[in-house]
């Protein structure tokens, strides 16, 4: 059993919780640890979730790892095109990048060649479940940091259903017990997910809505081609056409309660056959022993599999 830190940014929000699931599937002792509290000769191996954490903290930590002749894999959680000028985009030292998108695959294969991969940020779809629906109601959701430019909460007035908005962020609820049992009550309680991104990659909200069972109309934004049927997803500029195609595919779905049945169950079967840490998590854990135990060939091997066996790889060409 390996001891491995992923490394976050903030107790209580994205990263933190992804690492928890992992924890919850892996055979190996898997320790979310925040940035600025790492210390990398504790552990087998480190995985750092993305170089805009801190870039300080991260530089410090690969330095660390490079002396200390730790491994350290480098994930790419967002798409550093849209990150500010001062954020630093590339890691001084990884022995294997991490894409979780085609764009952030991409990136990874044009800064780390012969060192980058793709695997799957997933759910726990055994938390993350369908308690029922009331059709009887068009129940629109969006979930999100209203403060993000990129998620462009300000177009959410212009959807024609009143949209139900889900933002918790709050430095009280950046704790480390923090859970998701909001989350699913939330999900639970809408109809339809929609999101309005400029620029996702692997977005954790579409995943646990479909994991929940409903429907999502998004933006053509990260691996959105990856999770859904090409009928609910809407170019994601300009701002003007893909409001009025996310109206008209709301329409659709809201005004044909059996359609909006169908879809919910088939986003909930493909989470459960492509996206959850069940299934996935053998990947992970196949990459993470390969990289500390020096084998980035097999790595490599291993990712490419995932892909193959799972058809998905015609999204990266």
């Amino acid at each position: 059993m390996l001891k491995i830190a992923r490394v976050c940014d903030q107790w209580g929000w994205c990263y933190h919780f992804i690492s928890r699931e992992h924890a919850k599937f892996s055979r190996h002792e898997i320790i979310p640890v925040k940035y600025n509290e790492v210390s990398p000769i504790d552990y087998d191996l480190i995985y750092i979730h993305s170089p805009d954490i801190c870039t300080p903290y991260v530089e410090k930590i690969c330095q660390e790892c490079k002396e200390n002749n730790i491994p350290v894999i480098g994930g790419y959680a967002g798409d550093p095109a849209y990150w500010a000028n001062v954020s630093k985009k590339t890691y001084d030292h990884i022995d294997l990048a991490v894409g979780i998108s085609p764009q952030t695959y991409q990136f990874c294969v044009e800064n780390y060649p012969g060192k980058a991969i793709f695997l799957p940020e997933s759910i726990d779809n055994e938390f993350f479940i369908n308690r029922g629906f009331d059709t009887s109601k068009n129940l629109v959701g969006w979930a999100g940091g209203l403060h993000k430019q990129v998620k462009r909460s300000h177009l959410l007035n212009k959807i024609k259903y009143p949209v139900m908005r889900q933002s918790k962020w709050d430095i009280h609820e950046f704790v480390e017990g923090r859970t998701q049992e909001h989350m699913v009550d939330f999900y639970n309680n809408i109809n339809v997910l929609i999101l309005t991104s400029i620029t996702e990659c692997q977005p954790r909200v579409v995943l646990e809505a479909m994991s929940c069972g409903r429907a999502v109309v998004a933006t053509d934004v990260g691996n959105m081609r990856m999770l859904l049927d090409e009928q609910w997803i809407v170019p994601k500029s300009p701002d003007d056409v893909m409001l009025r195609e996310m109206n008209e595919k709301l329409d659709i779905l809201l005004t044909n309660k059996k359609l909006m049945l169908e879809t919910s169950a088939r986003n909930s079967n493909h989470i459960n056959e492509y996206f959850s840490w069940k299934r996935n998590v053998q990947y992970w854990d196949f990459v993470f022993e390969s990289v500390a135990s020096g084998d980035i060939e097999y790595a490599i091997k291993t990712a490419n599999f995932y892909l193959a066996k799972n058809k998905l790889d015609k999204f990266l060409r």
